[in-house]
C-alpha cells in the first residue's frame, strides 16, 4: 500500500512539538518520490542523495518555516523541483573548470573588470593567460576571507545559478530584495578585499 501524505496534518503536529508524522513523510517524500526519479538521471547515488537534500531543504524552508501555502498537488510541485534541482546539477558539472564559470558570469566579470583596472595601475600587465590565472588565484583567496553567509549566498547565486527568492527562502531572509541587498554588499566586500590584496 502506497505511502498517504497528509502535509497539512504532519506539519500541525510538528508545531505543536510532535515531529513524528513530519519525520515520517520527509523519509517517503525522499524514498517514494525524488529517489524514485533522480535515480534514473542522475546515476549515482550521492549526486541523488545530494540534489533529494537540496529539494527537502528548500520545501522545508518555504512551506514549514516561511509557512508559505502549500500547492494543492505537493507531489507534483516535489517533481518541479527536483527537475529544476536536477538541471542546475548538471549545468554545474557541465562547466569545463573554475575559470569558465568565473569568466562567463555577470558578477565575476564586475570583479575581474575591477581586479583588471588595479592590475593596469600598478604596471602589472602580464599576458592574457597569465593575468586570468592570477586573478582566479586572488579571487579564490579573497572568497576564502568571506563571513559565510556571503560565501553561501555568491556559491549559491553565481556558483549553482539558483534565485535570489529561492536563496531568500533557504538562507531566511524576509525577501528576496533582502537577499539581493546582502549579496551587493559581499560583492562590494569582495572588491575591497581585493584592492587591499592587489596594493600590498
Amino acid at each position: 500500500m502506497s505511502f498517504q501524505f497528509n502535509w497539512e496534518k504532519a506539519f500541525e503536529k510538528a508545531r505543536s512539538g510532535d515531529r513524528r508524522m513530519m519525520n515520517e513523510h520527509v523519509s517517503n517524500l525522499y524514498s517514494n518520490v525524488l529517489y524514485p526519479y533522480l535515480k534514473e538521471k542522475a546515476h549515482h547515488i550521492e549526486d541523488v542523495k545530494d540534489i533529494s537534500n537540496r529539494v527537502i531543504e528548500i520545501f522545508w524552508q518555504r512551506f514549514y518555516i516561511n509557512a508559505q501555502e502549500l500547492p494543492k498537488n505537493v507531489n507534483g510541485y516535489v517533481y518541479r523541483m527536483a527537475m529544476n534541482a536536477f538541471v542546475q546539477f548538471k549545468r554545474r558539472k557541465n562547466k569545463k573548470n573554475s575559470t569558465e564559470v568565473i569568466l562567463n558570469n555577470e558578477d565575476h566579470e564586475f570583479i575581474f573588470n575591477s581586479i583588471n583596472n588595479s592590475v593596469e595601475d600598478s604596471h602589472m600587465i602580464k599576458n592574457d593567460q597569465e593575468e586570468k590565472e592570477e586573478m582566479l588565484t586572488l579571487m579564490l583567496k579573497v572568497f576564502d576571507k568571506l563571513e559565510e553567509k556571503c560565501k553561501k549566498i555568491i556559491k549559491l547565486n553565481i556558483y549553482e545559478g539558483i534565485r535570489m527568492k529561492e536563496i531568500a527562502d533557504i538562507m531566511g531572509f524576509a525577501t528576496a530584495n533582502a537577499a539581493t541587498k546582502k549579496k551587493i554588499h559581499c560583492l562590494q566586500h569582495i572588491k575591497k578585499l581585493m584592492y587591499s590584496e592587489i596594493s600590498l
